[in-house]
């Protein structure tokens, strides 16, 4: 074999090598412009290579020149694609969409391609081709447009190395960087051996060598390979897993696609083996190559038309059955038949793989056609097999090896796809079956084996479940599994704020993270890159928590000590098992929910009343079995219900809200504070040493509710008491300890606002004696057991009875005569008052009626009116029906009112007197000068008569500051011309005093007590 040939074959190896990486390259991303400048490069090196090994090997000067200048197109534009392949790779996209930049970048190759190649007359000039002992070689003109190329290679060349050089300079990332540092290598090596091949020792030495820069391009070509590799340059993220019902992924797809395509590429390659091994007729063996590289070209670029694969595999189908009829009919004189009748076999083989039975029915359908063309075309011919053939045969034999190889290997990989498959589908629905029955108590237990599984099934090394806070600002729960530690447990989030900052905001932005390796991932910027790998991360997969489009939280994966080969159907189980674990956790809030609502107050977050039974009920019971104590404080807010009225329920919440916080800041940290109702409290405190420790607490509650709180701009007052029951002393059960401290806190009322009592065995007998009196005023009406007493008022001067005030009395069948001011309080706080009143109204105006009647002299009647019936809005109604009903003339009718009335609820008390009074009756204020005495009230109320305070008269004459007031009183009712009676009139000291003074009615024991109206009747007579 001559040294000719041997370069020859050099530069062939290295257009199939280039070929092949360019392919390659392009499979793994088409989209991506590096990628495809990478491929454009490839293809100028193929152009260059494959027109030199004919060069080399040229039988004429002519056909060498016609091939040099045909190579022009490859090493006239290598250079300026080079520059923009180094542009591209090292991120100077701003630098390239500048449109200045493509003209500095290819028109120098327009030129050369020009000059060297398309222009006969300069391309002659240029190109010095000598016949040396390796080959035609080409020797430098030594002209301008040498030394301009000299130049543009040079330049173009130094730019690439000083773009790797910045790159390097620039990159913070260590993956980068040794990237960076292995090209640069590789380029300088490169530029420095094609130089002295190309140019040196052909231009300035005597040595006449073959120009093998291209050759030695093939080191950078490989260190790009390398990096691939390595460290994923130009390397996509892209699933291997098929689509249902198909064979093979796309991924796959290409990857059959693409060995077809270089397989026939390499047998185009071979066949031009004849030309310089056998030295055959090198127009047929192009023509043959010419057909093999166009079958490998249109099943090279197929994967990347627009079109749908279906119809990408039947043109596939179409272009190989063209390709055996081709081969066929191109070697049907020649030995090769003897090879060519395999092919099929060899693509029949292939088709396998494809899901559509289409594409082996094409080529058995092809080849079957083709032998019977064959058969009538040639019946019989000899063919003689020699060394090419024997050679062929074994190449046939080792690509037949590779192509089963490769089924085996996708049926293998698609086999372990599907045990995986199945074993992600199991673990779903095992994880589905466990998550059915989830609960609040279960949820952490369940959390933990779901994240073993997990981190076992995805071979990580770290798992976490990481809940969000409500406002999706921070990480409230963390669940972390471990490779080393296979106890999953909820800790505190304690990894570092910045990765959780990050993490969350790549979720929000991306919804899920898919980085298997996380120094290949192109788009990680390099500050993310640095916070994973500080964290020691080589892999990660992430996805979104979401319940109802709102996030809640994030699962992740990660391998710490080595790239994981996870891919992206490993993702989208995790994002099933995430939507089970985000289902799983609105189940238990839903349920938390629901637990919120039934044992919290919605108002203020308080445990409410069914909450605080079963709080009070776990304290007695521990309290039980340790032999300690426990304190029940419960709280009242006066007058809140007026304060609602008045401000509003919407600040009326607000108050109550602040006023709960208050409550709760004057505890200890082990009390629990309730909301018992509407505007009580319950403070359950266990552990009780000492009585001062209750006494201290309600002490701070009520100081602290009693301070004005502010609401709306407006300060507030609410007063409030308190009662305190201790177990076991005041009660062995909860009820009784609440129904105690209830009792205590009523009796603090009695003292006055803003004061606490503690229960007492007093207490219950009071409450029990109230209550024997309530019930008994419920039937006391129907069974006759309310009476009437009178007391007569008479005139000082005539010693005539003007009028008698109507005293009820209650004749208890038990306990006997109870007095008003024993059971009147109850009837106010029953309700019954009512009705008691509008039966001390009736009878009284009965009897008084019946008197005028029977020829007595009229006389008036006074009635006491309760506060409580002023706030019945009927009173007026209610009178005027009585009247109506006895027939008795309202002027013999008087109504008493205390000075609390007149002054409370002024207006309307003021409103109901004038509208009594317009029916005739009188109107008297009875205990005057006691509490409320208001000397200008009296000028704006209708009033006929002020009846002078008991306690006013008790001390006269003796007394002078109660002389005083009583001249004061009687000077002021003569002025304003208002009757005055004075009451408990006992002595005759009393009676003088009075008179002296012009007081006109007296009432009282001197004169007459209460009495029946049988002896006021006796008393009328005689008086008559």
């Amino acid at each position: 074999m001559s040294l000719p040939t041997v370069f020859s074959l050099v530069y062939l190896a290295a257009f199939f090598t280039y070929f092949c990486f360019g392919a390659y390259v392009l499979f793994l991303n088409s989209r991506a412009l590096t990628n495809r400048l990478f491929a454009a490069a490839c293809l100028t090196l193929c152009v260059w290579t494959f027109t030199y090994s004919i060069v080399i090997s040229a039988p004429d000067y002519h056909t060498a020149l016609f091939w040099r200048r045909l190579s022009a197109l490859g090493w006239g534009t290598f250079h300026s694609v080079l520059v923009h392949l180094c542009l591209s790779m090292t991120g100077r996209y701003r630098l390239l969409s500048k449109p200045w930049v493509y003209f500095l970048l290819y028109v120098p190759a327009i030129i050369n391609v020009y000059v060297f190649g398309a222009s006969e007359e300069w391309s002659s000039v240029q190109h010095v081709l000598v016949k040396t002992g390796t080959g035609w070689t080409n020797v430098f003109a030594n002209n301008l447009w040498d030394l301009y190329f000299n130049v543009y290679f040079v330049g173009f060349d130094v730019a690439a190395i000083w773009l790797l050089w910045r790159w390097r300079c620039e990159t913070e990332d260590k993956r980068e960087k040794t990237q960076s540092r292995i090209l640069l290598f590789s380029f300088l090596l490169a530029f420095v051996l094609g130089a002295a091949s190309d140019v040196f020792l052909n231009a300035y030495t005597p040595l006449k060598v073959p120009q093998l820069a291209s050759v030695f391009i093939i080191i950078p070509i490989a260190a790009f390979l390398y990096c691939i590799k390595r460290y994923g340059l130009m390397l996509p993220v892209e699933s291997r897993i098929a689509e249902t019902g198909r064979i093979l992924s796309e991924i796959q797809r290409r990857q059959v696609y693409f060995f077809i395509g270089v397989a026939s590429g390499a047998g185009g390659v071979f066949n031009l083996l004849l030309y310089f091994v056998w030295g055959v007729d090198l127009q047929v063996m192009l023509w043959i190559s010419l057909v093999m590289f166009a079958c490998c070209l249109l099943v090279l670029f197929l994967p990347f038309l627009p079109l749908p694969s279906g119809v990408q595999d039947t043109v596939m189908a179409a272009v190989v059955a063209g390709f055996v009829f081709s081969m066929t009919y191109y070697t049907k004189n020649i030995n090769a038949a003897n090879i060519v009748w395999s092919f099929p076999l060899l693509l029949m083989l292939t088709a396998c793989v494809f899901s559509a039975r289409r594409i082996l029915i094409t080529i058995v359908a092809a080849a079957v056609v083709t032998e019977l063309w064959l058969w009538l075309e040639l019946p019989r011919k000899e063919l003689t097999v020699g060394p090419f053939e024997h050679m062929s045969r074994i190449i046939v034999y080792l690509f037949g090896a590779f192509f089963a190889f490769l089924v085996n290997r996708i049926y293998m990989q698609r086999l372990q796809e599907n045990e995986e498959q199945v074993g992600l589908q199991q673990v779903i629905s095992s994880m589905s079956a466990d998550f059915a029955t989830v609960s609040t108590e279960n949820f952490d237990t369940k959390v933990g084996k779901a994240l073993d599984t997990i981190g076992k099934l995805y071979r990580a090394d770290l798992a976490h479940l990481v809940i969000f806070s409500e406002d999706n600002k921070s990480a409230v729960r963390a669940y972390e599994w471990r490779a080393d530690s296979t106890d999953p447990s909820s800790t505190p989030f304690d990894r570092r704020d910045s990765y959780h900052s990050w993490l969350t905001e790549q979720l929000k932005e991306k919804k899920r993270l898919f980085m298997p390796d996380i120094e290949r991932v192109p788009e990680l910027p390099p500050e993310s890159k640095r916070l994973l790998l500080a964290c020691g991360t080589k892999s990660m997969l992430a996805v979104y928590l979401e319940s109802s489009h709102r996030p809640i939280g994030y699962l992740e994966i990660q391998a710490l000590s080595q790239d994981a080969q996870w891919r992206a159907d490993h993702l989208e189980t995790l994002q099933i098992i995430a939507n089970i674990l985000a289902h799983a956790f609105a189940r238990i809030k839903s349920e938390q929910e629901v637990y919120r609502l039934a044992y919290y107050d919605y108002l203020t977050g308080l445990p409410n009343r069914f909450l605080m039974w079963d709080l009070l009920e776990q304290a007695v019971s521990t309290a039980a079995a340790q032999g300690t104590s426990v304190g029940i404080i419960l709280i009242d807010l006066h007058s809140f219900k007026e304060i609602n009225d008045t401000i509003g329920h919407e600040a009326g919440d607000m108050l109550l809200k602040k006023i709960a916080q208050s409550i709760t800041d004057c505890v200890r940290p082990g009390d629990v504070v309730c909301r018992f109702g509407g505007d009580e409290f319950v403070v359950v405190m266990t552990g009780v040493t000492a009585y001062n420790v209750l006494s201290d607490t309600a002490e701070r509650i009520i100081e602290a509710v009693r301070k004005p709180v502010m609401i709306h701009n407006q300060e507030f007052f609410v007063n409030s008491n308190a009662g305190i029951s201790v177990y076991p002393l005041d009660g062995k059960n909860p009820e009784d300890l609440v129904k105690n401290a209830d009792l205590a806190m009523n009796a603090s009322k009695e003292r006055g606002t803003n004061r606490y009592a503690f229960y007492s065995r007093e207490m219950r007998g009071e409450i029990q004696q109230k209550t024997i009196l309530i019930n008994g005023l419920y039937r006391a009406l129907e069974k006759q057991e309310l009476l009437l007493y009178y007391q007569p008022q008479v005139d000082i001067l005539t010693g005539r009875i003007t009028g008698v005030e109507a005293l009820i009395r209650w004749n208890h069948p038990d306990l006997g005569m109870v007095q008003p001011s024993v059971f009147i309080p109850l009837a106010e706080q029953s309700g019954l008052i009512h009705s008691i009143g509008e039966w001390v109204l009736r009878t009284a105006c009965e009897q008084n009626k019946r008197w005028q009647d029977i020829g007595l002299l009229p006389i008036r009647v006074a009635v006491n009116l309760s506060p409580e019936q002023f706030k019945n809005p009927k009173l007026v109604a209610i009178v005027k029906n009585v009247l109506e009903d006895t027939r008795l003339p309202p002027q013999y009718l008087e109504l008493e009112i205390t000075e609390s009335v007149a002054v409370k609820e002024a207006e309307t008390v003021i409103r109901s007197l004038r509208q009594l009074k317009e029916l005739g009756v009188s109107i008297a204020i009875d205990d005057f000068g006691s509490e409320y005495s208001s000397l200008g009230r009296l000028r704006s109320m209708p009033v006929d008569r002020i009846k002078m305070a008991m306690c006013l008269i008790q001390d006269l004459p003796t007394t002078p500051k109660d002389e005083a007031i009583a001249k004061a009183i009687l000077y002021l009712a003569r002025n304003i011309g208002v009757r005055v009676v004075a009451e408990g009139v006992e002595t005759e000291q009393q009676l003088e005093f009075l008179t002296r003074w012009s007081c006109r009615e007296v009432q009282g024991f001197y004169f007459y007590r209460p009495m029946p109206a049988e002896k006021v009747e006796e008393i009328l007579r005689q008086g008559q």
